[in-house]
């Protein structure tokens, strides 16, 4: 089993996640919607900070170029 952090880190990386055409919600969708909100605290202050699903909290900082 892949874990959330793999998952996220792995998605911002690629820049690349498939989202469900599924409307019923679900883990997965869950996890899209705190993909796309990383992405927006990245693209706004470099920052992230994601809690998986046992409550620990990562923080992701987007490295220059």
């Amino acid at each position: 089993m892949v874990s959330n952090v793999a998952r996220l880190t792995s998605a911002l990386r690629n820049s690349v996640f498939e989202e469900e055409a599924d409307s019923s919600p679900s883990p997965e969708t869950t996890l899209t919607e705190k993909i796309d909100a990383v992405r927006r605290d990245l693209a706004a202050s470099g920052v992230a900070l994601f809690t998986d699903d046992r409550g620990h909290r990562f923080r992701i900082v987007r490295k220059s170029a």
